[in-house]
């Protein structure tokens, strides 16, 4: 006789089948929320959030739609460091995405403080408990990511986002540049460089040429000179009928009759080699008289450019200048190791304390104090208008006394900031985004190109700045 067997009840049978379909049905329950969480590749966690206003937002009403959605929070210094260049490209390109800002865990009250002290005007959403945040997988603020028109995850950016980024991630989602062929005489892939206004005709410089902008911009054609015509074209300078243009490749060119001819103009060579332009700028109160630093050395003309001298600098910056301003008596030189300025024609040179960052780790209590510690230690652009000069770099248009002083701007959406010692007023926000040009314009403005060919202008007493839109556009 064998020995015993155990046997189970019929109801203890049961209860194993049961604990075993539960145990299944837990795994299977815990990997489908795994499943749910976001990742690039996969489709995005839906959501239903109210923004201030109560509209309720779903993720599956916007299928079609390029959505970006940015996790932040009122205390993250790093989120207000960010907020004037997510609403400068929210405000530039609402027809192209649906941007929604997700605040994480906090009041109301705080959300509403925040969007008006940024001036958003792109819808922001309460995440109360956190859950979306959960389902995205926060790991801090700000994340930002990219929903394709599929409802896909496409990008996904943790930390802080520039301008140029967000930019360049549209066509990570999409497979196309966000601004289509181009942006006015600017095609796809080509970058702006400069501008300026001349009479009734705007020129932009761009990579891929110069282009004249007749009747005030609204019919453009190429420069006259081939060589202006299809080169990197990195300057335009030029007031009444003398006009000066050129770049390190291209050399620098002249005309004299605003535009409709141009000639080379040959500089000086030094121990025999033929020097490379790095910076040029004229006097905007006697174009003829001009500066071209170059790799041989800073050069003078006041005749426009039959005759050059050479300056003898005494204490020169101490990387070569980007960009070159003239303005109040002043030349101004942007490096990549800041802003330098000269009194006395270019012999003696000294870095502008100005473009000091401020408040550097602490608590940001305003929007220009943002910008500020954003400031770039060089310009891309220089222009005088009239007695201030202003400065287009990475994180907006700046101006300041010709004389010197501190800065001013604000950021985009209407917002208003006090300006620096020594500028007074106050001053409209520039966009909060890159600018590689800025210029005098018609009627008491000034205008500013980014490098997609986007323009801005505004009334250089200070006014709203506005896009201009090119005919067609």
């Amino acid at each position: 006789m064998g020995p015993p067997r155990s046997r189970l009840s019929t109801g203890a049978r049961v209860a194993l089948v049961v604990i075993a379909v539960l145990t299944a049905f837990a795994i299977f329950a815990y990997q489908d929320r795994l499943g749910a969480r976001a990742a690039v590749g996969r489709p995005a966690p839906g959501f239903a959030l109210a923004d201030q206003t109560g509209r309720i937002w779903r993720l599956s009403a916007l299928r079609g739609h390029v959505v970006v959605l940015n996790f932040w929070a009122s205390w993250c210094t790093v989120c207000t460091a960010e907020a004037p260049t997510l609403q400068a490209f929210a405000r530039r390109y609402r027809s192209e995405v649906t941007f929604l800002g997700v605040d994480w865990r906090e009041p109301e009250a705080a959300i509403r403080a925040y969007v008006a002290r940024y001036g958003l005007s792109y819808p922001n959403l309460r995440d109360g408990d956190g859950s979306v945040a959960q389902a995205y997988g926060l790991t801090g603020v700000p994340e930002t990511w990219f929903i394709g028109s599929h409802g896909v995850a496409r990008v996904h950016i943790v930390g802080a986002a520039t301008f140029a980024q967000l930019q360049a991630d549209y066509r990570e989602t999409t497979g196309r540049p966000i601004d289509g062929r181009g942006v006015g005489p600017v095609p796809a892939g080509a970058r702006a460089h400069a501008l300026a206004w001349n009479g009734a005709t705007l020129w932009v410089a761009a990579s891929d040429g110069l282009s004249a902008g007749a009747d005030g911009g609204r019919v453009w054609r190429p420069a006259t000179s081939p060589a202006l015509a299809r080169g990197d074209v990195r300057f335009v300078v030029g007031d009444g009928p003398r006009l000066y243009a050129g770049g390190p490749r291209v050399g620098l060119w002249a005309s004299g009759d605003r535009g409709a001819a141009w000639r080379r103009l040959t500089l000086p060579p030094k121990a025999g080699t033929q020097p490379v332009l790095r910076a040029f700028a004229a006097d905007p109160t006697d174009a003829a008289r001009a500066w071209a630093w170059t790799s041989g050395g800073l050069l003078r003309t006041a005749d426009g450019g039959a005759r050059w001298s050479r300056v003898t600098v005494a204490s020169p910056p101490p990387v070569a200048p980007t960009a070159l301003g003239v303005g109040g008596g002043t030349i101004w030189a942007a490096t990549p190791a800041g802003v330098y300025r000269s009194g006395d024609g270019g012999r003696a040179w000294r870095q502008a304390p100005l473009w000091q960052a401020v408040s550097a780790g602490a608590e940001l209590a305003t929007p220009a104090d943002v910008l500020v510690n954003r400031l770039p230690l060089a310009a891309a652009g220089i222009s005088a208008v009239g007695r201030e000069m202003f400065f287009a770099g990475p994180s907006g248009v700046w101006r300041v006394a010709a004389g010197g002083g501190m800065p001013r701007n604000a950021v985009a959406g209407g917002a208003r900031a006090a300006s620096g010692s020594g500028a007074g007023g106050l001053l409209a926000a520039s966009p909060a985004r890159p600018f590689s040009g800025v210029a005098p314009g018609p009627r008491g403005t000034v205008w500013a190109i980014a490098p997609n060919g986007d323009l801005y202008r505004a009334a250089a007493a200070g006014g709203v700045w506005r896009r201009w839109r090119y005919p067609g556009g």
